[in-house]
């Protein structure tokens, strides 16, 4: 009768891509190891060709899948001589895992023909020992700010002492890398999972997932992008809509130049002539990737307008006014100067009509022109609504003494007349 045996237990190392175990027994006696949630398969070395092997997993605590596997006339996937014995090569194609440590028996049922009793059959038990994971961790040198480098820095550590060497990461946002110090660049503001796997040297595996916060570079905006004084008077910059918590610096230039001031509000003393400022926003550690910019500039000194009448009737008078060089706009007042309103034709317009004045009414305007470093206001013209009286002196003398000697009539109603006098014959 032939005799038969089988090797149990020293680990092969598998380098490929995925790391995996193949178990693979020699005299040694010893049982081979895996980690706790490391994919591995399983392997057993025979000196015989079986005509069929069943792996009873189902009968194993703390493995998946843990499914029967009958292998019928299986092939051996390689061969093996120890200590002068031919043993053939069996593996499970399928990956397993175990989710406890511990030494766990793994029952396979050898069937051939040699064996006698029991059906052709014996069984023999696969040792396997279970150790704890790799730990894997890692740390970032990172500023926090989208659109610089997060340098991440790995460690994994394992329960048997056995160096790592090979780790891969995910980034979260669809990149990959590999090494222990890898350098990585988001180009969006967001929470990422990173996820770190550490691979010993044996083919275990340590995991871990932690989020890597990006924040966004902030922007700011100044409320006026041009500030107009007069000559040797201050500007004052605000912030548009300022977050509380957030920080603004001043500078003299888009970039680099002096910090001039800190605050939502900045104020620019004795400006002479044009005068740049630049408003930068931290917010979280981020600055802003680019400085909005904004003007101090001299208001010009404009001349006065002149202001006329330009037409009056029984009960409107319409006043009319130079055009000013470099006015932004026009104000009338019709009480000294104590109130200000826009003219009735437009805040740049050149007119203004009053109506709805009685008979013989006197109106006085003042005109000022805006724009300038101060308003500029023109002298008063007074205009006096028309009556509707007719008036005809009874006599007059054309002595040529100079005195009455040309006989008028006098009326602002009258548009056209025939005037007639008679001696007192008639």
């Amino acid at each position: 009768m032939e005799s038969y045996g089988y090797n149990a237990g020293t680990l092969v190392k598998n380098l490929s891509a995925v790391p995996s175990f193949n178990n693979v027994f020699n005299t040694s006696g010893t049982n081979t190891y895996t980690c706790k949630g490391t994919p591995f398969r399983l392997s057993l070395q025979i000196s015989v060709k079986p005509t069929q092997l069943v792996w009873q997993l189902s009968q194993v605590n703390n493995v998946t899948p843990n499914v029967n596997v009958t292998q019928v006339n299986p092939v051996p996937t390689d061969s093996v001589t120890v200590n002068g014995k031919k043993f053939y090569i069996y593996t499970l194609a399928q990956q397993y895992t175990f989710s406890q440590v511990g030494t766990y028996n793994v029952p396979i049922t050898v069937f051939h023909p040699s064996i006698e009793g029991c059906g052709g059959s014996v069984e023999i038990a696969l040792p396997v020992t279970v150790i704890a994971a790799p730990v894997s961790n890692f740390t970032t040198n990172f500023s926090g700010c989208v659109g610089d480098a997060v340098q991440f820095n790995a460690t994994t550590t394992t329960s048997n002492g056995v160096p790592t060497n090979q780790w891969t990461w995910a980034f979260g946002d669809g990149n990959n890398g590999a090494g222990q110090n890898p350098v990585h660049t988001y180009a969006t503001a967001g929470t990422y999972n990173v996820s770190l796997r550490g691979i010993a040297d044996d083919g275990c595996i340590g995991d871990t997932t932690k989020p890597v916060v990006v924040n966004p570079k902030p922007t700011g905006a100044i409320t006026q992008d041009t500030v107009y004084v007069c000559n040797n008077a201050s500007a004052t910059f605000t912030v548009q809509n300022p977050v509380t918590g957030d920080t603004y610096n001043w500078y003299s230039a888009a970039t680099g130049g002096s910090l001039l001031g800190t605050g939502s509000t900045f104020v620019l003393n004795n400006v002479t002539g044009f005068v740049n400022v630049y408003l930068e926003v931290i917010r979280l550690g981020c600055a802003s990737a680019t400085r909005d910019r904004a003007t101090a500039a001299i208001l010009p000194t404009l001349p006065a307008p002149v202001v006329t009448v330009d037409s009056v009737s029984t009960n409107t008078i319409v006043f009319r006014w130079t055009a000013v060089t470099g006015a932004a706009s026009y104000q009338v007042s019709t009480n000294a100067g104590g109130t200000w309103s826009t003219p009735s034709s437009g805040p740049q317009g050149l007119t203004h009509t009053i109506t709805g004045l009685p008979l013989g009414t006197s109106v006085t305007l003042l005109v000022r022109a805006l724009g300038g470093c101060l308003p500029a206001v023109s002298q008063p013209a007074t205009g006096q609504t028309v009556t509707d009286q007719v008036y005809i002196p009874n006599s007059f003398t054309p002595n040529n003494d100079g005195l009455n000697d040309v006989l008028r009539v006098y009326s602002n109603v009258i548009r056209s007349m025939k005037f007639v006098v008679f001696n007192q014959w008639g």
